[in-house]
Order: structure tokens, then sequence, then C-alpha cells
């Protein structure tokens, strides 16, 4: 992340407040099958932590040709569960250019969004890129929103979930045409073999 690669409050209490992030976070590495959370302010927030009148304007982007289990990308987090996000925004560019990756979550302010949940008075103008060039696995989600890539929770927090005020100004097409899904294969009674692919494809302006 731009200023935090991580946060987790293990029974404190992390605040990011004010903070702004204008340099480009890039991951250009080749691991061979990582889970990866990229943000312009933090890669990876569990617990409670909070956001307050954070910006991004760098590029946000991993960049590898690797092969990924998860991709979460973000402006402001690449991942993020039990967050309270406030007066946020996002202005830089947010990328993702591997090859292969079984799940991709990429979203103009956090990637994936999971567990209890409060976003309020946040925007993303930053454009939102996948290359065209990407195998996915198949059954495994490929999620693209203006400003969240997946909104997630749980029945124990249900009340919890809030997202209020928030908007995307950035246009974005989704590439999936030009990608590559892995397809499954599954014998008939009859003894012949269909082939199908299952890659699932979430595409939203927010």
């Amino acid at each position: 992340g731009g200023i935090c690669g991580a946060a987790d409050k293990k029974g404190g209490k992390i605040l990011f407040e004010d903070c702004v992030n204008s340099g480009n976070v890039v991951y250009p590495a080749v691991p061979a099958y990582a889970n990866i959370a990229i943000g312009g302010i933090c890669g990876q927030s569990e617990k409670n932590v909070t956001f307050n009148s954070c910006h991004n304007s760098g590029s946000v982007s991993n960049l590898s040709t690797g092969d990924y289990k998860y991709n979460k990308v973000g402006g402001i987090a690449g991942g993020a569960s039990d967050a309270v996000m406030t007066n946020c925004t996002n202005t830089g560019t947010v990328a993702i250019d591997v090859r292969k990756s079984s799940e991709i979550w990429l979203g103009g302010l956090v990637g994936c969004l999971y567990r209890a949940i409060n976003v309020s008075n946040c925007s993303n103008s930053g454009a939102l890129q996948i290359s065209d060039k990407v195998t996915l696995y198949a059954s495994q989600p490929y999620s693209v929103g203006g400003c969240f890539g997946q909104v997630q929770g749980n029945s124990d927090n249900a009340n919890y979930w809030k997202i209020y005020k928030v908007s995307n100004t950035s246009s974005f097409t989704c590439p999936i045409s030009g990608s590559t899904p892995i397809y499954e294969e599954k014998t008939n009674k009859d003894g012949s073999v269909s082939k199908y692919s299952v890659c699932n494809v979430h595409v939203g302006g927010i």
C-alpha cells in the first residue's frame, strides 16, 4: 500500500485520517501462487480499521504475469474487513494485468469489502483497467465495480452493512471477450464430452 501494507487492530484501534498518497503503487514480482492485495492507502485491513478523509491519486496496479490465487486491488484498499470508510476519494488509475488468476476483485475504492461494512461520502473518478489477456479459472469470480469489486458479509452482522452516498464517475469496459477462460469438461450419458466455461463475471457502476 501507499501508506501501509497491512493493518490489523489485534485488540487496539487503527485510524487512517487525512492520509494522502500520490505515488504509484506497483506490484511487479512473480510468485508462483499467491494472494495479492494492493491499495493506494493500505493493501489489506482487518478488524475495525477506520479510513477517514483519505485520498489517493497515484496509480495502483498489479502488473505481474504470475499465477495468482486472489487479486484484490483498490484505490484506497485492496481488501478490507469490518471497515469504516468516510470522506475518502480515489482519482488514480486502478489496474490488474496478470495472465492467470483464480479470483479477481477490482474497485475504484476497495477491491473486496467483507463482513461488517460502513462506507459513506466516498467517491471514485480514477480509471479501471484489466488486461484482456487474463486466463480465468472455471467457477471463479471476476468482479469489477466503479467503487467496490465485491461486497460480502455474513449473517452474524447483517445489520451493519451500510453504503451511503458513494459515487463513481469513471467509465469501464469489461474486456472479458478477449480473455481466455479455463474450461471444464462433462461426460454425458452417451459417452460424449461437453466442454463449457463456468467463469462468473460481475461488472457494476458502484
